[in-house]
């Protein structure tokens, strides 16, 4: 839902609520685009060395967060820091994340949880783009944009679940016998 918003409403909350050019709108989200980059490898190796649920957990807070800071961003500093916190975000939830399906997953199965976990993911775009459009239309760019954060409240959800299976496998819905945990976290 939040990558839906992302690309469908912040290029507009720019254009039309803050009255930014194109090219700043372009430089924004190169900025996100250069810091998702960047910290896309740097959260692979957080999640191999310290185990995934942590830094997928640490990228929804930071992503929710950066989508409640878009539109009370005051001036094109604070728009473009923002629009790096949201790279730093998506850059540590997507490897912790697909390595978190890989370690959860039988070792048969791996393809095909793959293949659901990312039809998930575009399955969220495909909602929440339009959701959130139609919040934007009732209520203002703004407020689609932050409604969007919420989504980034189950996703805590889900990894603080995926947390806490991994420390008791017990927790898991499939019990101890479940697929063996070799994520890492403690």
């Amino acid at each position: 839902m939040i990558l839906g918003t992302f690309v469908t409403l912040v290029p507009l909350f720019l254009k039309d609520d803050l009255g930014y050019a194109p090219a700043v709108v372009g430089m924004s989200f190169f900025t996100f685009a250069v810091a998702s980059l960047i910290f896309h490898y740097a959260g692979g190796v957080l999640a191999d060395r310290r185990g995934s649920s942590v830094p997928a957990l640490a990228g929804l807070v930071v992503i929710g967060t950066a989508m409640v800071l878009i539109p009370v961003s005051a001036d094109l500093l604070s728009l473009l820091l923002t629009m790096l916190l949201f790279g730093l975000g998506h850059g540590l939830v997507f490897p912790a994340s697909s390595a978190l399906v890989t370690r959860g997953s039988d070792p048969d199965q791996v393809g095909t949880m793959t293949g659901v976990f990312y039809a998930i993911l575009v399955l969220g775009v495909a909602i929440g783009a339009p959701a959130t459009a139609a919040v934007a239309a009732a209520y203002g760019n703004g407020v689609g944009l932050q409604v969007s954060a919420l989504a980034a409240i189950v996703g805590i959800g889900f990894a603080l679940r995926a947390f806490l299976v991994a420390r008791d496998p017990a927790a898991s819905p499939l019990g101890a016998a479940g697929p063996v945990d070799r994520s890492g976290d403690p």
